[in-house]
């Protein structure tokens, strides 16, 4: 399971288990780059995140809404995700 990034995250080195943290993402970016396969990591768009991913093709979705993360008000929390690749990907698939 990848972790959100927020700001409390990003001050600290140490993700709850199970997530990516930082210094995970960095790993993963860095061992991305040396592989031959295709691959597609989908993450929620982050200024960061596109940082430690920015020698990859990134392609962001429209503004989704995710119903399994509402908040304390029951509202439905909408974002945008980000698709991080090292292959072109079709415009059609995000509209």
């Amino acid at each position: 399971m990848l972790h959100e990034v927020t700001e409390t995250h990003e001050k600290t080195s140490t993700p709850p288990p199970g997530c990516f943290g930082i210094k995970e993402h960095t790993l993963l970016a860095s061992s991305l780059k040396d592989s031959s396969a295709k691959f597609l990591v989908s993450y929620n768009d982050h200024e960061l995140i596109r940082e430690l991913y920015k020698d990859f093709n990134i392609k962001e979705t429209k503004e989704i809404e995710y119903t399994l993360g509402k908040n304390a008000h029951g509202v439905a929390k909408k974002v945008r995700e980000i698709y991080i690749t090292n292959y072109e990907l079709k415009e059609n698939l995000f509209s």
